[in-house]
């Protein structure tokens, strides 16, 4: 029977999510690049990406009625950002499987992690909500 390998970390540690010099390492070697895609507010935004590891961040300024994802398949993890006045809806696109309310306070950022497929998109975790 083989082993498996778990050896699947961060290059460096203590970098925030956001950071620009991310990089995952397999065994010491780069795996693979995350993207961050700073998303701008739309009502009905879409996601892009072309990396197997991507961040997509948006700042709410109004009410997101509907949204599509069109990415390769992977690691999707959305940072929303309420703005200062908070209480702004966002729609998550319809391909995605029971995911978390995004938080309505003002200034609170949701984060979740998902599976995506190519179609849909599968929750890893619950959402956090800072602050």
């Amino acid at each position: 029977m083989g082993t498996v390998n778990a050896n699947f970390l961060p290059a460096t540690t203590g970098l925030s999510l956001g950071s620009s010099i991310q990089q995952w390492l397999i065994n010491g070697t780069p795996a693979f690049n995350r993207q961050v895609v700073a998303t701008p507010f739309s009502a009905s935004p879409t996601f892009v990406s072309s990396s197997p590891f991507s961040v997509f961040t948006m700042t709410l300024t109004g009410n997101v009625t509907s949204s599509t994802m069109s990415a390769v398949p992977g690691i999707a993890i959305f940072q929303v950002t309420q703005d200062a006045s908070g209480s702004h809806a966002f729609t998550w696109p319809p391909s995605f499987q029971q995911p978390d309310v995004v938080g309505s306070a003002a200034n609170q950022v949701t984060t979740q992690i998902f599976y995506w497929d190519g179609v849909n998109a599968w929750p890893l975790a619950p959402s956090m909500l800072t602050p």
